[in-house]
């Protein structure tokens, strides 16, 4: 172990209970290697410093009984005091693990931390509250919810020392409430139960914060900015970290409209849009089916779309499908069609990003995965294209299941995904803005694979959710807004395909500079 006095103060020694080590060790290095730019270091068990530290100091001889009952993890700064996290999701019995029984139901609780300018109070899914003997005469800081239950206190510091607290106690189980958003677990749990809709996805309405009008806000963010605030005032101070960002990306379902499609599809597609009040697409989809010109057609946006991220200094990403299933909704067009190889030349040329939009079927399906990631390589090599290698992309329809999709992108050697946000409500599906090391719930270890949580899909927004375009902008900018709080990432899904009006297209390039870093 490195004594403490010659650690820096971004090194955090860390004492872990025993059980779930690999669940444990993930998610400690997300939140606080990968998210907040801490660097951590693995010692003992934590009972034999827990009861060291119980120890150590007169007045907590009080706490001790009550203390041992539980299973803490200690994090442990150069100045010696420690953040103490309680254990709840981690204390499940092994028979229990993954069990729809082990999903919660309730909010345990809310407290208000102490941040700067923090104006939501954190929400407490796991633990149980804290116990002071003497209350009264308690002379640290204490957290507690409108109910006046206790979630987290500091323990007052010995008679000589400074006005920092000697530790900090949290009853309220971070460590597992962020573990359960951001490894889907609740999505694995209820894997055998009656909750995905028609497309075989799990819907916002049967996760937990879905159930609790919560998915506004990324909450394992505003965790983690707790727990880094806490450390900070222990004498902690983390290496500078990540910076807010934005991801643009395009889904190309259908790359035309009109040009190259039956009579019957152009048909069934023009009046769709007449029955939206778009007449302007409508009679563009016509025009370009009969004069064969990609010029008319309204779903050929790629060059738009292009000049939109460049115009602020942003490179954006394309999702091409290479796969369809005969009665799936899949793509209508083939990777070799000369269209298509044009508009691949030209995203790479002027230095945007290629990606792989696999099927319908692929969700569940690695074989076939692997065939469409061969078959987008072939075709950018049909295209002259020396593509380094397919970096990621996103699932059609959204299309995602805890936590086998993500083992076959990895499997597949696929750097990222960006699939993870609701298909019927915006927002922060995992909790989180920041990408992430994925993990598989299955073989209990991290994956060779970052998700890249996606915020905004504006099908979400303009069908499931019925806003209108300026309700979507104002949504927009309000998620935006909660990614810059968090130096996150911004990642806004746009198909090329929905640009077929005037308002929708005011609305995309609204946003785009509004959530230009």
């Amino acid at each position: 172990m490195t004594p403490a006095s010659s650690c820096p103060p971004h090194v955090l020694r860390v004492y872990t209970p025993p059980g779930y080590v690999e669940e444990r060790r993930w998610v400690l290095k997300v939140l606080f290697e990968e998210h907040l730019g801490y660097e951590l270091q693995w010692v003992e068990e934590a009972e034999p410093e827990v009861r060291r530290r119980l120890g150590d100091a007169e007045g907590r001889g009080l706490w001790r009984r009550s203390m041992l009952e539980r299973e803490w993890t200690l994090l442990v700064t150069a100045d010696d005091r420690a953040l103490w996290l309680a254990d709840g999701l981690f204390s499940l019995s092994p028979d229990r693990w993954l069990s729809a029984g082990s999903v919660p139901t309730t909010l345990r609780g809310e407290f208000s931390g102490n941040l700067d300018g923090g104006e939501n109070p954190l929400a407490v899914l796991f633990g149980e509250p804290l116990e002071i003997p003497d209350a009264a005469s308690w002379k640290g800081a204490t957290y507690r919810d409108r109910d006046g239950a206790l979630w987290a206190a500091a323990l007052p510091a010995e008679a000589s020392a400074t006005e920092l607290p000697a530790d900090l106690l949290c009853a309220a189980d971070p460590l597992g409430a962020a573990f359960f958003w951001l490894s889907r677990y609740e999505e694995r749990a209820l894997a055998q139960e009656d909750v995905f809709d028609l497309h075989g996805r799990f819907p916002a309405d049967q996760s937990w914060m879905g159930r609790h009008g919560l998915l506004g806000r990324a909450l394992v963010d505003e965790w983690a900015d707790q727990l880094d605030h806490w450390l900070q005032k222990l004498g902690a101070a983390p290496r500078p970290s990540r910076e807010y960002e934005l991801e643009l990306s395009h889904d190309v379902d259908h790359p035309l409209a009109g040009v190259g499609r039956g009579l019957t599809a152009m048909l069934r597609g023009s009046a769709g849009d007449l029955l939206a009040g778009e007449v302007v697409s409508a009679a563009r989809r016509v025009g370009a089916w009969a004069t064969r010109s990609v010029s008319l057609d309204p779903y050929n946006t790629f060059d738009w779309l292009m000049e939109r991220a460049e115009s602020v200094g942003q490179r954006a990403a394309f999702f091409f499908m290479a796969g369809a299933t005969p009665g799936r909704p899949d793509g209508s067009y083939r990777l070799t069609d000369p269209f298509v190889l044009d508009v691949m030349r030209e995203v790479h040329r002027r230095g945007h990003e290629i990606g792989l939009h696999p099927s319908y079927e692929t969700a569940t399906d690695a074989d076939l995965l692997g065939r469409e990631l061969e078959a987008l390589r072939s075709a950018a090599a049909t295209a002259g294209l020396a593509l380094p290698q397919v970096l990621g992309g996103r699932q059609h329809y959204l299309r995602w299941r805890a936590t086998q999709t993500w083992r076959q992108w990895a499997q597949a050697g696929l750097e990222y995904d960006s699939t993870l946000g609701f298909a019927d409500v915006a927002g922060f599906r995992c909790g989180t803005c920041r990408p992430y090391t994925a993990f598989d719930l299955e073989s209990g270890e991290p994956l060779a694979l970052r998700e890249i949580p996606l915020v905004v899909m504006e099908v979400t927004l303009s069908s499931y959710q019925r806003l209108s375009w300026g309700q979507a902008l104002e949504s927009i900018e309000e998620l935006g807004a909660v990614c810059r709080r968090h130096r996150g990432t911004m990642s806004l899904l746009w198909h090329n395909s929905s640009l077929g009006n005037a308002a929708a297209r005011r609305c995309y390039a609204e946003a785009v500079k509004v959530l230009a870093p």
